[in-house]
């Protein structure tokens, strides 16, 4: 084969791929979106537990993150990445998902959206300015410029978001949480 083909047939191939890894980040299946909400139970039921744990700024950042990403990709399919200069998608942080709720949801009081979930199914509120002020906190400790703080308050409005059907994985969580409490003091004690 000439090298001409084989370049042609070899930009075809990386062209597919990229094309594919694309529709995979913006449709997700139901497995990414499980393993998502799974994340997001584990993460907050350690928070719910110790919010002192070591790491907890990173394992609230872990929380929210995958928690927003569910609840967006199921009330607003495709808001959950974006398409980088290079044509990739990848997707958006903490922040920019809070600002598409901010953007997309009605406003049910001063700092508080209300997400849209299954018919028939109450819209679940959000505390969008707490998480917000719970990222600026996180984010100062996670890329050492300076002190700050998780609050009971923060991780109650992370907590609330399990509310929404997208989530529904921290009572399951909270089950096994004498066993969560017990690794968690075996692995820190050592």
């Amino acid at each position: 084969m000439p090298t001409s083909q084989c370049l042609v047939l070899g930009i075809e191939v990386l062209s597919y791929w990229q094309r594919a890894r694309a529709r995979w980040h913006i449709a997700d299946d139901g497995v990414v979106q499980e393993k998502r909400a799974e994340e997001y139970g584990k993460c907050a039921a350690v928070l719910d537990i110790d919010l002192k744990v070591p790491g907890a700024a990173a394992i609230f950042d872990q929380a929210l993150t995958n928690g927003l990403a569910a609840i967006v990709a199921q009330t607003s399919p495709g808001e959950e990445a974006e398409k980088r200069k290079n044509g990739d998608h990848r997707l958006k942080s903490a922040a920019q998902l809070l600002q598409v709720i901010a953007q997309r949801c009605d406003e049910a009081g001063e700092g508080i959206r209300l997400l849209p979930d299954e018919v028939g199914a109450p819209r679940t509120p959000v505390d969008t300015d707490t998480l917000r002020d719970a990222l600026e906190q996180t984010q100062r400790v996670r890329h050492a410029r300076g002190a700050g703080q998780l609050e009971v308050r923060h991780v109650t409005a992370l907590l609330a978001l399990d509310d929404h059907s997208a989530l529904g994985q921290v009572s399951d969580e909270r089950r096994e949480s004498d066993w969560v409490r017990d690794e968690i003091q075996d692995r820190y004690e050592q």
